[in-house]
């Protein structure tokens, strides 16, 4: 079976502190779904299809320059964000 290569820790900066600061705060401002407007479960992990996620409005691939601006980030439904293409 192929393994699939592995990325590098902070493509995207996710392990920063920045990035787990804005991920507290959009969590703390938002519970609806921006892609699909349902309720996001807190309760559930992030890695749980229907758990919260933190996502971008524009692409990071696209504009990393918004990768740590705060309105460029909305909460998502973790299935949500991986059907949208994150």
């Amino acid at each position: 079976m192929p393994t699939r290569p592995q990325q590098p820790q902070n493509r995207t900066g996710k392990k920063t502190k920045t990035h787990k600061v804005l991920r507290v705060q959009v969590f703390s401002e938002e519970d609806i779904c921006g892609i699909c407007g349902g309720v996001v479960d807190f309760s559930l992990p992030g890695t749980d299809d229907w758990g919260p996620t933190l996502g971008h409005l524009e692409s990071v691939r696209e504009r990393p320059d918004l990768e740590f601006v705060r309105s460029n980030l909305e909460l998502q439904h973790s299935r949500c964000n991986k059907k949208q293409g994150a």
